[in-house]
């Protein structure tokens, strides 16, 4: 055999070879791709609406199975809360029942969900100061505009007095729990805005403050003017909701 019978039987033989050759993608983004393709990832939850139900509970509005979901409530500035579904209340509740506090604006955030950010995003308003303007009359300071249906609710406010007992324009004592039932009542006071900023309202009792006597307003079930459905208290450790009653 000449030296051009013998290159063309390589030529031939090479090819035969390379034609067993397993074809393989040298690109980790190719086999990236065609993995996801194979597994793709779960869809995400879409979720139409945030309600913050307490200071340590969350209900999400949406079609989707929440069970063994957590959820993070995160601050502006500080640690951020966990919370776990709880399928018997039908909403997360937080870990360790952490709470929020009022006049901090929060974001939740889930890896598992879409979120619009104008429900992920909240703020709880907080009553910056409760002032005696009159012998009957106390004037409230929020730190922020408030959902006035709520706000201007007897029922969504208590006062209370250093005393054993209730009296005027207080509704529980000392040591008197705080309840939908010790709450204040339509005919005991009048709830009114000051002015059209929604932070400024004006409590107006039917009867007299005793000079002398200490009392903290307390106040709860109140939300900015674009939420509702909350159950939780509205003051904090910065509130200045205790004063002594004078006279006038």
């Amino acid at each position: 055999m000449n030296s051009k019978q013998l290159l063309t039987a390589a030529v031939v033989s090479l090819s035969v070879t390379m034609s067993f050759v397993p074809v393989t993608f040298a690109s980790p983004n190719v086999q990236q791709t065609l993995n996801t393709q194979d597994n793709p990832s779960p869809q995400k939850v879409n979720i139409r609406q945030v309600i913050v139900v307490d200071e340590d509970k969350f209900r999400l509005v949406g079609a989707g199975d929440f069970r063994r979901r957590t959820i993070r409530i995160v601050p502006q500035a500080g640690e951020t809360l966990v919370a776990r579904y709880d399928a018997a209340q039908k909403m997360f509740v937080t870990v360790g029942r952490k709470k929020v506090v009022p006049g901090i604006r929060y974001e939740v955030k889930a890896d598992w969900a879409r979120i619009p950010k104008n429900q992920a995003l909240f703020v709880i308003p907080n009553l910056l100061e409760a002032k005696q303007v009159g012998p009957n009359r106390i004037e409230l300071l929020f730190d922020r505009p408030v959902n006035l249906q709520s706000a201007t609710r007897a029922g969504s406010y208590w006062v209370r007095n250093n005393l054993d007992r209730p009296a005027d324009i207080a509704s529980i004592g000392k040591n008197d729990p705080v309840t939908r039932e010790t709450a204040l009542t339509p005919n005991r006071v009048a709830i009114t805005p000051v002015d059209r900023t929604g932070t400024r309202l004006l409590m107006t009792f039917t009867v007299n403050a005793t000079p002398g006597v200490r009392y903290t307003v307390i106040p709860c079930f109140i939300t900015t003017p674009d939420r509702s459905g909350y159950n939780g208290g509205n003051y904090s450790p910065a509130s200045r909701n205790t004063f002594i009653a004078r006279r006038f």
